[in-house]
């Protein structure tokens, strides 16, 4: 999956890139009522823009993610994106 990192906190304020701590991204398959969590972080959190989920079944899935930043607080997710794996 690929992303653009973000430039602004949910209440509008201005997030730098050094700001960034991370990302947490959940997926699930269609048929789980439960999210599987990946949180991918690093001192380069801010030039990340995409991840590959590895060792996927065969199905359809709901993917979203969230970024955090360095004092560990959460952006709100984001809506979530079906993808197909064959």
């Amino acid at each position: 999956m690929n992303w653009t990192p973000p430039s602004e906190r949910a209440d509008g304020s201005r997030l730098y890139p050094y700001e960034i701590g991370g990302y947490e991204i959940l997926y699930r398959k269609n048929s789980n009522p439960d999210w599987n969590s990946i949180v991918i972080y690093d001192d380069q959190s801010w030039v990340l823009d995409k991840y590959e989920i590895k060792d996927l079944s065969t199905g359809t899935y709901e993917i979203k993610m969230a970024t955090f930043d360095i004092d560990g607080r959460f952006s709100t997710y984001s809506d979530p994106v079906k993808v197909d794996k064959y």
